[in-house]
Order: C-alpha cells, then sequence, then structure tokens
C-alpha cells in the first residue's frame, strides 16, 4: 500500500541513522545512514553486528541504559560514544525508546542515530578560547563586568571577582 511505500521511503532516505534492534542486542532493521555513519558497506553487513560489542564504547553501556531506561513511557536523548567498523570513536546522539507488547513487555528498541562529531568539536573550540581568555585575563590582571538590564544582575569573571574580593556565591542585583 501507499502508506508502506511512504515509510520505507522515510527510512531509506532520511538523514539520520535509524534502527530497530532486539532486546539482546541484535539489528533487526538499520538504514543506509546508519550504515554509511558506521563505516559498514552495506546494511546487510551492519546487520551482522552485535550491538553491545560492536557498536557501543563501554560493552556493558547498552544493558546499563536499558535498565535505566526501559521502564519510561517516553523516549531519551542521550550522547553517546559509539564504535565505527575499523574501531575509531565517533560521538552521536541517540534518540531511543523501548516499542512494548500488550502485556508490557519489550517487543524490540528503537533508535534514531545522528553523528555529533561537528558539534563537538564546535563545543571543544569553545572551551579552548574561553580558556585562553580567562588566561589573558588573569595575566592582564583585568576581569569584566557583565549587567544583564533585563534582569538587574551583575555578574563578574573569575578574575573580576579576584580583583574586588567577591566570591561566587555574592550576586548583585543593580537597582535603578
Amino acid at each position: 500500500p501507499a502508506s508502506e511505500r511512504r515509510l520505507r521511503y522515510i527510512f531509506t532516505f532520511a538523514p539520520v541513522g535509524i534502527y530497530q534492534s532486539t532486546r539482546e542486542g541484535t539489528f533487526i532493521p538499520a538504514n543506509n545512514a546508519l550504515a554509511e555513519m558506521l563505516g559498514y558497506s552495506s546494511v546487510e553487513e551492519l546487520l551482522k553486528v552485535k550491538i553491545a560489542t560492536g557498536i557501543y564504547f563501554e560493552e556493558n553501556e547498552r544493558q546499563r541504559l536499558i535498565k535505566q531506561y526501559e521502564g519510561r513511557g517516553y523516549g531519551v536523548d542521550l550522547d553517546l560514544l559509539w564504535k565505527r567498523k575499523d574501531g575509531s570513536l565517533i560521538p552521536v546522539q541517540l534518540s531511543a525508546h523501548a516499542i512494548k507488547r500488550p502485556d508490557g513487555g519489550t517487543e524490540y528498541f528503537e533508535g534514531f542515530v545522528r553523528d555529533i562529531t561537528a558539534r563537538k568539536k564546535a563545543e571543544a573550540a569553545l572551551r579552548e578560547k574561553t580558556e585562553r581568555l580567562l588566561k589573558v585575563q588573569q595575566v592582564a590582571r583585568m576581569g569584566f563586568l557583565d549587567w544583564n538590564l533585563f534582569t538587574a544582575e551583575l555578574m563578574m569573571s573569575e578574575e573580576a571577582r579576584r580583583i574586588y574580593g567577591s566570591d561566587e556565591s555574592d550576586v548583585y542585583t543593580i537597582d535603578e
């Protein structure tokens, strides 16, 4: 039917990895995007991989996550490290949920996977630049003050706190 064909197109052409897996950790179906993301030449090759040992960076992590989240009635979004076929690591965002049987048991798991390598690199670059800025302020013996006009809060950098003899618990509000 047409509705089945539409769903198959979504599964096939989605720009994110999509899969279903058994509770024991075997892929049922997976799409091309997931196979490519993980460095496999085909979906068929990926389907032969045990998820816990071949995909998760930490072998026991999948079981730990199942114990932690399976009983919830909604999906979870997690940032994880997975492994590619060549053993290299890939940071992914996993959105997953359990599909339940009428008796309440888990029939299978369903997941949507996004490669977040670019985001992780940007976060690391921002952290590095922030650390450099803080070091420059410290060496120059300068700090900065940030006055939020909407909340009237005055925030101080660590170096400004040192200069003015303030500690982190101090919150300043500027009355107009």
